[in-house]
Order: structure tokens, then sequence, then C-alpha cells
């Protein structure tokens, strides 16, 4: 049974009983910037994962959060350098050399978030293997602030994990307990937002009206919640803020047909990120912009910001999938039904984790031309 029926108290806790806004503030994280590391800081990736590793444990003193710190950073965001797999290996390799329990839990972590991100098929068993791991490593620290963080960060990875497996109702789970562990007020307001996104999902794949008009609800009063940290300076709050939130609050309304007020400022800012986020989500404003001229009923435009998205690949694979469900949209409404079948087929089976709610709106579309 859906967690949300479940747990009704943790609803309002969302904000769909409350648009009232914190005004908490957080402040970054120490980064790499400002620790020494023979001198200087060295996170050179032309260097071996074992001296990467080394070079993590030394520049990252207990209670610290290593993500997004210097160019390691780029082995998750960069689609030009992007190696998820060597990241994981990195900080596996930085668990396994650490004697600290927390640093071995805080390391365990980052690894869990390289392995997630990985393009096409991948162990997810495993994956959930290590956190279970990190858990009993976690369980082991004292109570207090830091075991709290990483309850929170475990958690939020969890629930990132079993939304690439289709899995939304634990995701959904997994993020409501991410954000009652947390003590900073926006990484609260960031784990209730992607307990809403999951919801979304979930509505997507039972295509039942009622539950995903409910589900958008959840989505846009989290979505003021989050939006009051607009002056935060974390990094990952503002990619969030600047990037994520506009992302998610589009497709989800965009897939059913539907928009909300403040949709056209989303995807004004989806077409105008800074550059530190630019490239990371070119492919993500590409599918948006297909979807917006789909909804347009501009087919020529639709079709061409849909083939740039499939030309970044499937570095991220929901914007791809979006992408190919409008060139099928686009196939069948300009009466090509069998290019629009073909499609529609590459759509549903093409071999990777995430994007389940994509393939199952794909399948009920796909019906009535007797495909499957």
């Amino acid at each position: 049974m859906l967690y949300w029926s479940v747990h009704p108290r943790k609803i309002s806790r969302l904000g769909c009983h409350s648009r009232s806004r914190s005004t908490t503030k957080t402040t970054a994280n120490s980064g790499f910037a400002s620790a020494d590391f023979g001198g200087k800081m060295e996170l050179d990736l032309t260097k071996s994962d074992r001296e990467l590793a080394l070079a993590i444990i030394a520049t990252s003193p207990e209670g610290d959060d290593t993500y997004d710190k210097g160019e390691i950073r780029d082995l998750l965001y960069n689609p030009d350098k992007a190696d998820r797999a060597r990241y994981a290996a990195i900080f596996g390799m930085a668990a396994e050399l650490s004697a600290s329990i927390e640093r071995r839990a805080t390391f365990r972590l980052e690894q869990v978030n390289g392995l997630r991100r990985q393009p096409g098929l991948w162990d997810i068993k495993a994956v959930t293997r290590l956190l279970e791991q990190t858990q009993d490593m976690i369980l082991g620290l004292p109570d207090g602030t830091r075991r709290d963080r990483l309850n929170e960060l475990e958690c939020y990875h969890a629930g990132l994990v079993y939304r690439e497996a289709g899995d939304y109702e634990k995701a959904i789970e997994a993020q409501v307990k991410s954000a009652s562990f947390a003590h900073d007020m926006a990484r609260r307001a960031i784990s209730h937002f992607c307990a809403t996104v999951e919801y979304c999902h979930h509505g997507l794949v039972t295509g039942d009206s009622t539950i995903m008009a409910d589900a958008l609800c959840h989505l846009m009063m989290s979505s003021e919640r989050l939006e009051g940290f607009h002056d935060n300076p974390d990094l990952t709050v503002r990619q969030w803020l600047e990037a994520n939130g506009p992302a998610h609050r589009l497709y989800a309304h965009d897939l059913t047909g539907r928009s909300y007020a403040g949709h056209l400022a989303d995807l004004h800012q989806m077409c105008n990120l800074s550059v530190e986020h630019r490239d990371t989500y070119s492919s993500w404003t590409a599918a948006l912009q297909a979807l917006e001229f789909w909804r347009l009923s501009d087919y020529a435009k639709a079709t061409l910001y849909a083939t740039k998205c499939l030309e970044h690949g499937t570095f991220l694979i929901v914007p791809y999938l979006i992408a190919q469900l409008v060139l099928a949209r686009v196939a069948v409404r300009m009466n090509q039904p069998e290019i629009g079948v073909g499609i529609y087929l590459a759509l549903i089976y093409t071999p990777s984790h995430g994007g389940d709610f994509v393939r199952a709106l794909a399948k009920r579309e796909a019906e009535p031309l007797q495909i499957l």
C-alpha cells in the first residue's frame, strides 16, 4: 500500500495543508578548495583511483560531506568527463582505506551516489546491499547531529535507488524518512520535494487522474516550501532551486497535458541556466522544449528539440525517454503510425534502469496501436 495513505500525517509535513514558508538558511559545507593536500589541492583526474582515494581521505575531516568538491564532481555531472563507475570505485576504495567508521559510512554513501547514476542496467540488489551495510555502520555511531545527517543521506540515496528500480512507493517512504532526519531546513525541503516527485511518478504509472491531480498538488506545495530558500548559497540547494525543481515540475505536468502558474517561468529558467548547470542539463532543456512545442501543436519544433535531446545519448535516461515519447506522438499525429510504432517499441524496451513512469505512459499510448 502506498506510504502516503498509510501515513496521512506525513502529508501535512509535505506542505499540502500549509502555504507558510520557512526562511531558515544553511551555510555551504566546507569544500576541497579550503583543504590542503601536499601543499595544494590534489584531485587531478589524471591521477590513479588510489591516489584520488587517499587525497579524499586526507582532505575530508570527520563530519564533512564529500560530494560536489573539486574536479571529481565532473565524474558525476560533466557530460564530457562523466564516469560514474570510476567515481563509485574511488569512493569505495576510500571507504576501504579509511580507519574511521564515520568516514567509511560517508564514503560508502558517495559510492552509492556514483553507482545509482550509471546509465544502462546495473546491479540494483548490490547497491541496496551497500546501503544496508552503511546503515549498520551508522548504527555504530553515537547519537547526535552527524549520525542524523548520515541517516538523512542514506535515506535520500535509497529513495533515488528505488526510483531507478521503479519502486516509487519505497522511494516516497525513503524520502519522507530522509526529511525526518534532516536538521537543515533547506535539506529537509529537498527531501520533501523528492517525496512528492515520486508521488507524481506513482501517479503517472497508475494512470489514475485523481491520484495524479493529488500528486501535483503535493508537488506544487513542496515547491513553494523549497523556493523559500532562494537566497541559500549551498551548491546542492542552488541546483534544486535553479534546475531540478523546474525540470520536475515541468515534466510532471506536461506529460499529462497539464499546465500551472509559473509554467512559462520554469521553462524560461531551464532555457537560461547558469554556466555551471547548462551543460549538465542540456538534454533536459531540449526534452522540456520538445514537450512544450508538442503541447502547442508545433510538431516541427517538437521534433527538432526531441532530436536534439537524443543527440546527448543516455547520459540522463529520463529526458532521453521523454524525447522518444514526443517523437512517437508526433509520428502518430502526422499519420505515420509505422514510424510511431517503432519509436514506442524502442522506448518501452530500452535496456536501462530509470524512467519507468515514461515507459508506463508510453505503453498506455501504444495500446490503441495494437503493438504490445
